[in-house]
């Protein structure tokens, strides 16, 4: 049942993640990709609530995930790019909202299948 509210969590939210330095975490723990066209601190409200529900899913960053967010910041020709980035770490999921994060995404995901990886 926490698969299930964790998909929904990610389903039904939009939100922005500022970027997380994560040191020497154990191999093996999910990671979340997020791409995010607008600056952090436009996203900070929806960052706080998405927290919450997954700290009440039991999914706690830096322990059991980590999430690794990109933004353009202010600079939307960097989206291929950071989208690039984003697949080649490999998450279980990347998460964006917006059209030209989504199309960034595909792009990426397109180039090379090999680095999509199904959670």
């Amino acid at each position: 049942m926490k698969r299930r509210g964790f998909l929904a969590v990610l389903g039904g939210a939009a939100f922005g993640w500022p970027v997380v330095a994560v040191a020497q975490l154990p191999a093996g723990i999910p990671r979340i990709g997020v791409l995010i066209g607008v600056d952090p601190s436009d996203e900070a409200p929806k960052l706080d609530a998405f927290r919450g529900a997954l700290e009440k899913l039991g999914y706690i960053e830096g322990q059991i995930i980590i999430v690794e967010v990109r933004y353009p910041m202010g600079r939307p020709d960097r989206l291929s790019s950071l989208a690039d980035e984003l697949v080649t770490l490999g998450p279980s999921v990347i998460v964006c909202v917006g059209r030209r994060e989504t199309t960034a995404l595909l792009a990426a995901t397109r180039q090379d299948p090999d680095r999509v990886h199904a959670g």
